[in-house]
């Protein structure tokens, strides 16, 4: 079982992943600001494990940070990740940015 590790670059592109395999999708994301990455959609052989704010050591307030999201290929098939950064008291549709990734699970 393989770690892929994924980030804003691959936003639109497509990575191969084995069962058991897990992907980490790392993001900028400024929490303080309201804003936050979410999971919108995963596809039937992906299954999210975590979704956490990483701040860093030392880090003062209103600094980037990142969302950490780890997903499982769980089983054979194609899947798309797809995440949203938007504040939690907006409609869904007001995202300021999105991030997918089509996963293809072998």
């Amino acid at each position: 079982m393989a770690v892929i590790r994924i980030d804003q670059q691959y936003d639109g592109k497509r990575v191969t992943a084995q069962v058991g395999d897990s992907i980490e999708v790392t993001l900028p994301e400024i929490a303080t600001t309201g804003f936050r990455w979410e999971v919108d959609e995963t596809g039937a052989p992906l299954e999210v494990q975590t979704s956490e704010h990483d701040t860093g050591e030392n880090m003062k307030a209103g600094a980037t940070g990142n969302r950490h999201v780890v997903v499982k290929a769980a089983r054979p098939g194609n899947g798309r990740l797809s995440l949203r950064l938007r504040r939690s008291w907006e409609a869904p549709d007001e995202a300021e940015d999105t991030f997918a990734v089509d996963v293809d699970v072998t």
